[in-house]
């Protein structure tokens, strides 16, 4: 869907539909009226007060529904799809996006090829203008993405509308044009992030993983790196090539570097993230019933190429360093196995007594190698534990800090962005349960309190003085939906986009 401004008078719109967003109010008032929503209807679409489907509409959150103008009405726009924003003292960005979703995937359904958006209704929204409109935006973008490379049928309605055109009276300043950027590179990174977890894990490997930032780099003139399972070991990425000797399939580290992450005295902000693009558990063999998602293992490393897309696109050269250990997690005679000892990167020793617990395995090294770049902030995002789901259910990710500030920003960054997060603790005790007779630590403790426990086990590997957030984003990754199946949401992507835009752009 491309998306489009035009400047013209109300009067002069043209539009196969017009979008408006509707608070709900008391059956007596409804639906309510806010400035932007009556400026719009009184200049451009002065029938719809009339109209029996506005005063019917009750405007639940992310309801929608279509009035059409009188037949007598000559000219101008003749359909309106209502998005109902709830009431309006709860109205949050998250109900904003959701709306916008509804809203769009209501033109698809009517097959509308030119769907218009006026800036007007976004005044009296929750959100100041442009943020609003790059929400609105992003929503719908999102709401037409679909995974259908492999099937052999395709969805008819897939590609409407074809174009979003924000209609204003006037040259809208230099925030809307800002706006309308972030929300398509945000978009297609967190596409790109959604591709490649709901890929297979017979086509999404590692190797798949690295030709995927190759084109990136290629692309956007990144620099890349990407060592093969030879290469990590004798780099001595102990913990990293243990998981990978199990399989016959490819293991690579990926290191992605924009081009003022290269310059001296950069001071990047490191990216980390886990590709684990399948596991079994290895020898600590998953149940059946365990395995139907875990081609999603991966989806911290593809929101860290998801990051590299949506700057990319946003054509801004910002300090940003990926690192993106890849491999899958198979048991065979060649596998690690329990109370192995693995020497990881940074010279610590890892007693195994878990195979299934291999993500950290990934980190810890790739953790180690991306301090050796002086990074001004480190950011791992992984689908560490069970336990994280446990704790803050599907919706939710944890966010651990070396300082608890940072924690809190970072939840209130990701709130921003329509992705939730719940700072919790890095306490000492979390470690004892770690603590191995024969090597500096186990690399799997004690099930209470277990995503604690996870990040306490990274922690070892985060020298004094660097800052670094840890975030579980198992659960949040994938979205299930009826009968079972789950989809990917592109978690992640747009917080990192956020947090690299807040660091450096400010």
């Amino acid at each position: 869907m491309n998306v489009v401004c035009e400047i013209a008078p109300a009067e002069k719109w043209q539009a196969d539909v017009l979008v408006l967003f509707v608070y709900s109010g008391e059956e007596e008032t409804r639906p309510e009226p806010y400035a932007g929503l009556e400026k719009v209807m009184a200049e451009a679409v002065p029938w719809l007060a009339g109209s029996p489907a506005f005063a019917d509409f009750e405007a639940a959150k992310a309801s929608t529904s279509v009035a059409y103008a009188p037949e007598a009405i000559d000219g101008g726009i003749k359909r309106v799809v209502l998005a109902g924003l709830g009431p309006q003292a709860k109205c949050d960005g998250y109900c904003l996006r959701e709306a916008a979703s509804a809203a769009l995937a209501k033109c698809r359904s009517l097959k509308c090829v030119r769907a218009a958006l006026p800036l007007d209704v976004l005044d009296g929204l929750p959100l100041e203008q442009g943020k609003a409109l790059e929400e609105v935006v992003f929503a719908g973008l999102q709401s037409g993405y679909t995974y259908e490379e492999l099937k052999s049928e395709k969805d008819k309605k897939v590609g409407f509308p074809e174009e979003l055109v924000v209609l204003g009276k006037a040259d809208p300043d230099q925030a809307i044009h800002t706006a309308l950027k972030q929300a398509q590179a945000a978009h297609a990174g967190v596409a790109l992030c959604k591709d490649l977890v709901n890929a297979p894990p017979n086509v999404a490997d590692a190797d798949y993983m690295a030709e995927a930032a190759k084109d990136m780099a290629d692309q956007y003139g990144f620099a890349i790196e990407v060592m093969d399972k030879d290469q990590v070991k004798e780099m001595g990425m102990g913990a990293f090539y243990a998981v990978a000797q199990g399989s016959d399939g490819p293991a690579n580290l990926i290191v992605l570097k924009t081009k003022a992450a290269i310059q001296d005295n950069a001071k990047p902000l490191a990216v980390v993230g886990k590709g684990v693009t399948f596991d079994t558990g290895g020898i600590s063999l998953k149940p059946a019933s365990a395995m139907s998602s875990m081609k999603a293992d991966m989806a911290g490393a593809a929101a860290v190429l998801g990051l590299f897309k949506a700057l990319g696109e946003l054509g801004v050269d910002i300090p940003v360093l990926g690192v993106v250990p890849c491999t899958d997690n198979m048991p065979s005679g060649k596998a690690f196995r329990p109370e192995d000892v693995v020497t990881t990167l940074s010279g610590k020793t890892v007693e195994i007594t878990n195979t299934d617990a291999e993500g950290r395995l990934l980190l810890c090294d790739g953790l180690t190698y991306a301090q050796r770049f002086d990074p001004s902030l480190v950011v791992d995002l992984a689908t560490l534990t069970g336990a994280c789901v446990i704790a803050l259910g599907n919706h939710v990710a944890a966010a651990f800090g070396t300082s608890e500030e940072l924690a809190a920003e970072l939840r209130e960054l990701g709130d921003q962005q329509g992705e939730r997060y719940w700072p919790m603790p890095l306490w000492d005790m979390f470690f004892e349960g770690l603590k191995s007779p024969v090597a500096d630590m186990q690399n799997s403790g004690p099930r209470e309190g277990g995503a604690i426990v996870a990040a306490m086990f990274l922690k070892q590997f985060v020298e004094d003085g660097v800052d670094w957030l840890h975030l579980d984003i198992a659960g949040p990754e994938v979205t299930n939906k009826k009968g079972g199946a789950s989809m990917a949401t592109g978690f992640g992507v747009r917080t990192l986009l956020a947090l690299a835009r807040e660091k450096y752009m400010q």
